[in-house]
């Protein structure tokens, strides 16, 4: 693309940008490497080389508006004045650049522009990347051929290098969040109202659990980060499908704006949606009815139709991807969530199966051990927070937490670790999250029971410590039985009875006689 038009598309991406209602950030990072690509030409002596002076007047405004705070609101006529002068009687360019500020677009549309426009410089800054990369190595293998001892390593580096560029979908988060100025009481009023619904029972996700949601004082709120700690092969996956069929059952969509159409996504990194189908359908059918699930009873048609019946019951639109970690970045599921927001939806949740699959393409990585673990998670609860989505995904425990279960009893595992860092990849995942909660499964007589802790919880009144940990149980039909609209079958100790039975604590156990 022509560097001029590169540098209008910039400047009215900013502009734009900046029309966006409650923007508190913008693409200013990608223009600035966008200006690292354009060179200036050569100044040529005794005449006026409009190319140039083009050029530098462009690239001088871009540099003027990156320094701008997001929230700067630009006067149209002021801006038209300044390209104007500088594209020295370009018509073909001020125009360009009027039409793409000149036309009235509702929030939907401008979203869709700014991101079409990012994607357009992204696309430059990436091919621009690529080439030196391409031309780099070209150079070593031609003219310094006796530096490669091992091509096929050579080769090897060569891909690794290029892999960061091979999505198309690279583009930069605008990061939008309210507003409000205390000299404008409405606005404070108005946050204040949110607020309060947000937290209502109308605005709070309930779980399907009466013990996770004692727990987590009423359900999972709008905006937080979610992580579900758990050695491996005990329920992560399960367990937080679960949670996603909870919120699509159990829950009337609670509208931040009322134009907008209620969604939740789930995308797995690891589990074709080939196997969560099935699993939503034996789990629906068996805590609603009781009974076993038969599907080899059924056609493909009736399952489907009654996964959709049941988890859209209450309107949300339920939508769940796999995808190839290694040909995504965090940027990647922005854009989805951008895409979906442009499309006229309203995201409620974002559960990611598991987040820490995703490579840390373009993350710090100059920090102490998981420091990139750490930044892709703050950059994913950043931009979910403002949009009121909340974001759930599983992760590993660390080896050493591993450890501790051939030390101490299993039924305390998970009491023994909360809190402690005892995080895969990264001890400081806590500081990015809004609320911790770690699971494992303890198997007794020939039965199992899925302990659950909660750990940190951001910004609540303090929980009474009896609340943070219950143990759940798997049966035979129905895997965890949902229990909000029935009997809380919550347990206090592995092997013993729901909360309030006559078996409560079991015989055997006589650290309660």
């Amino acid at each position: 693309m022509d560097s001029k038009l590169l540098l209008i598309k910039a400047t009215t991406l900013l502009f734009r940008e900046s029309q966006l209602p409650n923007t508190i950030d913008n693409s200013s990072t990608v223009i600035q490497e966008l200006l690292a690509t354009i060179p200036t030409p050569e100044f040529q002596m005794g005449t006026l080389d409009v190319e140039r002076e083009t050029i530098v007047a462009l690239k001088q405004n871009l540099l003027d508006m990156c320094a701008n705070p997001p929230t700067h609101k630009y006067e149209t006529i002021e801006l038209l004045q300044k390209i104007n002068h500088a594209t020295y009687g370009d018509n073909s360019l001020y125009n360009s650049f009027k039409v793409g500020i000149d036309a009235t677009l509702d929030e939907s549309s401008l979203k869709r522009f700014c991101l079409n426009l990012r994607a357009d410089i992204d696309t430059h800054n990436r091919e621009m990347k690529v080439n030196e990369i391409f031309q780099k190595d070209a150079y070593q293998f031609k003219f310094q051929r006796e530096t490669i001892p091992n091509l096929a390593n050579f080769l090897a580096e060569h891909v690794t290098k290029i892999e960061p560029y091979l999505n198309t979908q690279h583009v930069e988060d605008p990061a939008v969040v309210d507003e409000m100025n205390f000299r404008d009481k409405s606005s404070m009023v108005k946050a204040l109202k949110q607020g309060r619904e947000l937290n209502s029972d109308a605005g709070v996700l309930k779980l399907g659990w009466q013990g996770l949601n004692r727990m987590t004082e009423g359900g999972l709120r709008r905006g937080e980060c979610v992580v579900i700690g758990a050695l491996q092969h005990n329920f992560k996956s399960g367990f937080t499908t679960s949670i996603f069929k909870h919120v699509a059952m159990y829950n009337k969509p609670y509208m931040i704006d009322q134009t907008k159409k209620p969604m939740l996504l789930r995308i797995s990194f690891e589990d074709p949606t080939s196997i969560t189908l099935p699993f939503l359908y034996k789990n629906i059918y068996e805590n609603k009815t009781g009974k076993p699930a038969m599907m080899k009873d059924l056609t493909d048609d009736e399952i489907a139709w009654y996964i959709q019946e049941q988890m859209e019951c209450n309107g949300y639109e339920i939508a769940m991807m796999q995808v190839n970690p290694s040909g995504w970045s965090y940027r990647n599921i922005i854009n989805k969530v951008l895409e979906l927001e442009s499309q006229g939806y309203e995201l409620h949740m974002l559960m990611l199966d598991y987040l820490a699959m995703v490579p840390t393409t373009g993350m710090d990585k100059t920090g102490p051990t998981g420091s990139d673990i750490r930044e892709l998670y703050r950059r994913m609860a950043n931009f979910c927070r403002p949009r009121k989505i909340t974001l759930v995904t599983p992760h590993q425990l660390s080896t050493e937490a591993k450890m501790k279960t051939r030390n101490e009893p299993e039924d305390t595992f998970v009491q023994s670790i909360q809190g402690k860092g005892y995080w895969d990849g990264c001890k400081t995942i806590d500081h990015e999250v809004d609320l911790e909660i770690y699971i494992h499964i303890v198997r007794i007589n020939g039965e199992a029971y899925l302990t659950v802790q909660r750990g940190k919880h951001r910004g609540f009144n303090l929980t009474p410590e009896a609340h943070k940990h219950c143990i759940l149980k798997f049966e035979d039909v129905g895997d965890i039985r949902d229990d909000i609209y029935g009997p809380d079958l919550t347990r206090k100790r592995v092997g013993g009875g729901p909360i309030g039975s006559k078996d409560e604590i079991p015989h055997w156990d006589f650290s309660q006689a």
